[in-house]
């Protein structure tokens, strides 16, 4: 087919070059004398039209396919597969096609808002549904989602709200329906409350154990600096579960549950509004000696991460520095801390960065950076221990020198 850019110079040749022919246009441009001539023949671009389908495989079902796609409202790939039961052999994008071209602008025009009334028992449905709604909290707007239960029967609704719309959520907010109302799971003119008595008993009882607890769980493993990492936050646990696997949850998107390999609450946490933030509880570290070892790298990394929370590629630069070829980790990143107690934090900051743009992350590289800027008038308690050289001035008698000549 001839492209729009050279039907475009086709035209553009011959109106510049009247007594230019056809064999001479078509060799320029590689194609035919035919195209040349059908290209200056047409007065726009002539675009491929595709000739009407027939589909002689469906016209005997056409009434089977307009009942089941209109009135029944299936989807295609039902109506497809009830096709092949009843002997049809064509292609499914023949049935796609068919239904286009035929039933897609019909069906927009037959009404299917006509249904029979339909009145619940007792304890035989119930609806959920939530909404999304955004509220102010003083300056600050924030999304919250509104959850409604409602009893078929009764009437009765079960209201909750949440800062996240996730399944484990969803799934928080209809268990603890459940066990407000009793049980699991429209009658008008009438108190829900007073039909909701009787309701709650032709309930199902809840079972002992939580419904969904399972179905919503993350696993994670916690760091030897006692922390897991969850949405972009880090959270600590108890130290005795350090290197090992837990399981970890979101109540309505307000707090973090932090689980046990065995289901057992180990930890519970508030979620910041922001990402990038390390949340301590102070007692899980309770008894963890290793937290105060300079020698370790984990509990350095940690102080590091504690103190430059807010710098973005904090995590690169801890990694590269420690999976640099040739480099001794911990006393680099011990001798980094002590140099960055004495400068204030965007200056430290800054000096990260340019470790990062030049691949660079010896002490001795930050130490000549850190001259760039100005020391601070209170410097962190991150010292290196330094030995005193005397500065008393010492004489000797260079005839010592000589008779250690001889």
């Amino acid at each position: 087919m001839l492209r729009m850019e050279d039907w475009v110079t086709i035209i553009n040749l011959k109106k510049r070059n009247p007594s230019m022919g056809t064999r001479k246009i078509a060799k320029i441009l590689g194609v035919s004398r035919n195209t040349v001539k059908r290209a200056l023949k047409s007065e726009t671009y002539p675009s491929y039209e595709r000739g009407k389908m027939v589909y002689k495989e469906l016209e005997p079902f056409h009434e089977f396919i307009k009942e089941a796609f209109i009135f029944k409202r299936q989807r295609v790939s039902v109506i497809i597969s009830n096709l092949k039961s009843k002997g049809y052999n064509g292609s499914s994008i023949a049935v796609y096609r068919y239904i286009n071209e035929h039933f897609k602008e019909l069906k927009k025009d037959i009404s299917t808002k006509t249904y029979e009334p339909y009145e619940t028992s007792p304890g035989e449905q119930m609806q959920y549904d939530w909404s999304e709604y955004t509220v102010s909290f003083g300056l600050e707007k924030i999304k919250v989602y509104l959850h409604s239960l409602i009893f078929g029967y009764s009437r009765k609704k079960f209201l909750d709200v949440s800062l996240n719309i996730t399944q484990g959520t969803i799934f928080t907010i209809l268990q603890e329906s459940f066990k407000e109302a009793g049980g699991i799971c429209r009658r008008t003119k009438g108190v829900p409350n007073q039909f909701f008595e009787r309701e709650r008993e032709l309930l199902i009882s809840l079972p002992e154990k939580e419904l969904f607890l399972s179905s919503f769980l993350e696993s994670r493993k916690v760091t030897s600096d006692c922390l897991i990492s969850y949405n972009g936050n880090r959270y600590s646990v108890p130290h005795y579960f350090s290197g090992k696997d837990a399981w970890v949850t979101t109540y309505k998107g307000i707090k973090l549950y932090i689980y046990s390999q065995t289901k057992k609450l180990i930890a519970e946490h508030t979620i910041p509004k922001n990402k990038g933030n390390i949340v301590i509880n102070k007692s899980h570290y309770k008894n963890y000696n290793n937290m105060v070892e300079e020698s370790s790298f984990d509990s350095l990394s940690h102080r590091f991460l504690e103190h430059f929370s807010m710098f973005n590629d904090k995590d690169l630069f801890l990694d590269r520095i420690k999976n640099k070829k040739g480099l001794n980790p911990k006393y680099h990143l011990r001798h980094i801390l002590s140099l960055f107690g004495h400068y204030d934090t965007l200056s430290c900051i800054s000096v990260m960065q340019e470790c990062i743009k030049y691949d660079i992350f010896n002490y001795h590289f930050v130490k000549g950076e850190l001259q760039k800027y100005s020391l601070k008038e209170d410097s962190l308690s991150l010292t290196i221990k330094t030995t005193q050289i005397p500065s008393k001035n010492v004489k000797r008698s260079l005839q010592e020198y000589a008779y250690a000549k001889d």
